[in-house]
């Protein structure tokens, strides 16, 4: 039982550095310029924080974001149609 608990233990400890990973970026409007041609070179944790922030920004009123954070929303949107057809409930 032991070796399950440690395990369990990993998996939560490697979740939360992964959580405090991004929350460490932060992410302004104008670092959101351009990002459609620069998404697929950025870096996993970095895709996740400006995803996450976007997915905040986007739940109050569309009219408070500016032109780069509706863009990035649009772009994040898309992608995640993407992978919801890519892998389809069964």
């Amino acid at each position: 039982m032991l070796p399950v608990t440690r395990n369990v233990m990993a998996g939560t400890r490697s979740s939360l550095m992964m959580v405090a990973r991004r929350q460490q970026h932060t992410i302004t409007p104008t670092a959101l310029a351009g990002i459609e041609s620069r998404w697929t070179k950025l870096p996993e944790c970095e895709q996740g924080a400006i995803s996450d922030y976007l997915a905040e920004r986007q739940k109050g009123d569309w009219k408070n974001l500016t032109l780069e954070e509706k863009r990035a929303g649009e772009l994040r949107t898309l992608i995640l149609v993407e992978i919801a057809q890519a892998f389809p409930s069964r």
